[in-house]
């Protein structure tokens, strides 16, 4: 390995090397954002203060604790990697905690004010944490060699923080050597410890994007062009397993979507820029990754809570970006693709396009159109989602299998269920994730049937869960009979069949209607099948929506900007606490509205929804329903 750091860089054709810096990226940052917010960002690791999921800002003292949850006290014994347990440690310790932090995201937090301010305590603080972090996590011993994912999660970091301080002089020759030993040692690590499962999903590949990286960043040695060989060919081969024809991830969930979003188009993107380009398939899906991204935003750009969520990231250049904001991919999209419609769903370059593509990515930018008609309705039946959309008005509905091809993994027993938006806010929303080990009743909680916008028969599951990842059979099924979509109305009608596996068979029946000019919706559930049974109708109100009843079934749910008349299909309606989770470790007080009904087959529910944007509207909307 006798080529240095910056070599390796400027070989590999990396995103950004230190011959960028004063060509473009100063300029670029200046124009897109203040450099007194960029600096100010990155104060907290100076000082070693780190927020990790929802937490207050935690000050920490060298050496970092590294293997330890810092929000609950709880450690992992330095073990050798195969024998580290995810239970040794104290009752509600999340492992994610000391994962997230060895990620080492803070590498470009620091190294964009570097390059900003030339203020070397930030690249000697990049430089000290490296060290540190090696000190404290031999080869391979401790919880941050559990998993390849988050060693080539680490890796990839590291290569960037390279790319921001290699001529650095806090970035010594020993240091170097440090961190090119350790690159090499991260790369064999993968090779030898993929993650192959029943069914792949995002760990795998996360190896492959971290074998073709560290494969181009080690491309003299014998090693690293088989790395680079072992990536692509998995790469390859995932797209096609992972990603539905429409672009959708087969593990059903919107944050997944995008952390395997964010896991092709780097590979992408390098593979372009060394000669060597992905196959036409590849390219196709990927485009179509970024389509589904495009339609599932919400008119105010955050996005739906739907299956597994744990803010996982493969680079994050700004501490402050909105975690529910996917919106920065769509500007990378557009360029990739030279699509209008990405550009204007992007509103503006994003700060991750610019490190990623550069100057000559901002200059494609500014040269696409932005003529973009205004989206519509969009279906994705591969992947089984349906978004309704006018104006700003918005639902989506989940009509896929569970997830992972009846696996369950990060999807969530969610069939039917939908998030709605109006007016510039989401009124029904799903509930989202919370946590996953370190507490396995709330684990459960939120991926409950309970926990969403759709049908509970018999406080039944619609699938059984076999442990926190996994169900025992997904038997939905669900079968879309109607999709009908214009200018003035759209149609969805569905079947699931989960609760056909009771002694007395059940089918659920949805159907929703959206009268555009009238901003109504109207939802429709039949719960059909033998013998005499309890259906439970559920909806969860978006923290800060206030409900307040009109008259018997009739409420009002009032949010900041508009409001929804919500007329209900019975009048015994319970008004329960209850909770969200928008991100991994946070929990918001709300509200959710449940009908029970005990009686023999078949039972319908008739609900409506009328969006208000003032006062004076509400007589005109209790009239139509």
């Amino acid at each position: 390995m006798s080529k240095s750091c910056y070599e390796r860089l400027i070989s590999s054709r990396f995103f950004f090397t230190p011959r960028n810096r004063k060509e473009f990226f100063l300029d670029l940052l200046n124009r897109s954002m203040s450099s007194k917010v960029i600096i100010g960002g990155s104060d907290t690791e100076i000082n070693n203060t780190f927020s990790v999921f929802g937490s207050a800002p935690i000050k920490l003292s060298l050496p970092l604790p590294w293997h330890e949850d810092v929000k609950t006290g709880g450690r992992w014994e330095l073990r050798y990697y195969t024998r580290v347990r995810l239970h040794e440690r104290q009752k509600h310790s999340d492992i994610k905690v000391p994962w997230e932090i060895s990620r080492f995201h803070f590498a470009a937090w620091l190294g964009r004010v570097y390059w900003i301010s030339g203020n070397e305590a930030y690249a000697s603080k990049f430089a000290e944490m490296v060290e540190d972090w090696i000190r404290a996590n031999p080869f391979p011993y401790g919880v941050n060699w559990m998993t390849s994912m988050e060693v080539a999660f680490r890796a990839i970091n590291w290569a960037f923080g390279c790319a921001y301080f290699v001529n650095s002089k806090s970035f010594s020759q020993g240091l170097q050597d440090s961190i090119l030993l350790y690159l090499y040692l991260h790369g064999a690590f993968i090779e030898f410890n993929l993650e192959f499962a029943l069914r792949n999903h995002n760990h795998l590949l996360s190896d492959a994007t971290g074998l073709f990286v560290l494969g181009l960043f080690f491309q003299d040695t014998k090693r690293g062009r088989k790395w680079l060989r072992l990536g692509r060919r998995l790469l390859e081969e995932e797209i096609r397993n992972q990603v539905r024809p429409d672009g959708v991830d087969y593990e059903q969930s919107i944050a997944y979507h995008r952390l395997v979003t964010e896991l092709l188009v780097v590979p992408y993107i390098l593979a372009e820029r060394n000669h060597i380009p992905f196959s036409p398939i590849y390219r196709q899906r990927l485009e179509k990754m970024f389509e589904f991204i495009m339609h599932y935003t919400k008119p105010d750009g955050s996005v739906p809570l739907i299956g597994d969520a744990d803010d996982g990231r493969l680079f994050r250049f700004s501490p402050s970006q909105p975690i529910n904001d996917h919106r920065y991919l769509l500007s990378i999209g557009a360029v990739l693709f030279n699509r209008a419609d990405f550009k204007k769903a992007a509103g503006s370059y994003s700060e991750d396009a610019l490190w990623l593509l550069g100057a000559e990515g901002f200059e494609q930018f500014l040269k696409i159109p932005d003529d973009a008609p205004h989206l519509s309705s969009k279906a994705f039946p591969h992947g089984g989602f349906y978004i309704m959309r006018y104006k700003d008005a918005y639902l989506i509905i989940d009509a896929g299998e569970i997830g992972m091809d009846g696996l369950g993994g990060h999807g969530h027993n969610d069939t039917f269920s939908f998030e709605l938006f109006f007016g510039g806010e989401t009124f029904i929303t799903d509930s989202g994730t919370y946590c996953y080990t370190c507490d396995i009743n709330e684990r459960q909680k939120f991926r409950s049937t309970y926990a969403h916008n759709t049908i509970v028969v018999d406080g039944r599951e619609l699938a059984e869960f076999a442990s926190i990842w996994h169900i025992k059979e997904d038997r939905t099924e669900p079968r879309v009979l109607e999709w009908y979509t214009s200018d003035e109305y759209d149609a969805f009608e569905a079947e699931h069949y989960g609760y056909t596996r009771l002694s007395q068979p059940v089918i659920h029946r949805r159907r929703v209607e959206f009268k555009k000019g009238q901003v109504t919706w109207v939802i429709k559930d039949m719960v059909d099948g033998d013998g005499e049974h309890t259906v439970e109708f559920l909806l969860h109100l978006a923290p800060g929506v206030q409900v307040e009843q009109i008259s018997e079934g009739l409420f009002l749910l009032k949010g900041e900007k508009a409001s929804l008349v919500l007329k209900m299909p019975r009048s015994v309606v319970r008004i329960e606490p209850w909770e969200i989770s928008p991100s991994y470790g946070v929990k918001i007080p709300s509200k959710r509205l449940r009908i029970a009904e005990r009686g023999k087959l078949p039972i319908s529910f008739e609900t409506t929804f009328t969006g208000i944007r003032k006062e004076s509207e509400l007589k005109d909307a209790l009239s139509r329903v």
